[in-house]
């Protein structure tokens, strides 16, 4: 395995910190994955690395120091990895390239944080098509505004994104999203308030990625992306203001 592609992988899911530094991940023969939940609990997500290395399932406690220590290699170095166990439970994982050989100590499966599961998940009325100019835009929109709060406004013929949005008189930017499938229509008009934050990461990580976002009425957003060497499922839960 590639260290850019572990690099990679971690970014999908820690998200600059709106995902969670404690998570279990599972290193099998042919591919890497990783179930979370953000922070703030708004968040779920499932990233697969396809690419593996059959060392099995690792607790990591601090990402951040993961990715650290994952600096001593380029990105080009290809990864030799083995664990140290004892008993069933890792204790370390060990990272060698032809140079450099690096050791991380691993954490006790038992005090990472078991990720919630999407209950109840509802039928989805509108769902857009993601491109990278798409989330592109969002991006630089969500920079432009310094927004920490978007609203998706949902009407029955089209899907608005308003950032920095509040109840209040405000600065704000408001953008049209194209290529919106409307599954299902409502003549009441919706609106649904989301952390900008989670979604510029999601954006920013997957920033080569194409796929869908689907919303429906009951405050669900749901991003599914995929390039040659990553899939990822992101669940967000709306934010109350």
């Amino acid at each position: 395995m590639e260290t850019g592609k572990l690099k990679g992988f971690i970014n999908r899911y820690y998200l600059n910190g709106c995902g969670l530094e404690q998570v279990l991940i599972d290193f099998n023969k042919d591919d890497t994955k990783v179930h979370f939940t953000g922070t703030n609990k708004t968040l779920i997500g499932y990233v697969t690395l396809n690419d593996g290395i059959d060392a099995g399932r690792v607790g990591i406690y601090q990402t951040p120091l993961f990715v650290k220590y994952l600096g001593a290699f380029d990105a080009s170095d290809e990864l030799n990895v083995e664990t140290v166990k004892r008993g069933d439970i890792i204790q370390s994982i060990e990272m060698k390239s032809e140079d450099v050989n690096v050791i991380v100590t691993a954490a006790d499966p038992e005090i990472i944080p078991v990720p919630m599961n999407l209950k109840g998940e509802r039928e989805y009325e509108f769902v857009v098509s993601l491109t990278p100019e798409l989330m592109d835009s969002f991006k630089r929109y969500k920079t432009a505004s310094d927004a920490k709060i978007i609203a998706i406004d949902l009407k029955p013929s089209k899907v608005d994104v308003i950032f920095n949005w509040s109840e209040n008189n405000s600065n704000r930017i408001k953008y049209p999203i194209k290529n919106t499938l409307i599954t299902k229509t409502s003549d009441v008009p919706t609106l649904i308030c989301f952390s900008a934050d989670i979604f510029s990461e999601i954006f920013a990580a997957n920033k080569n990625a194409t796929g869908t976002m689907s919303f429906n009425s009951g405050g669900l957003c749901k991003i599914e992306l995929n390039d040659a060497d990553y899939t990822c499922i992101y669940y967000i839960v709306k934010t109350v203001v």
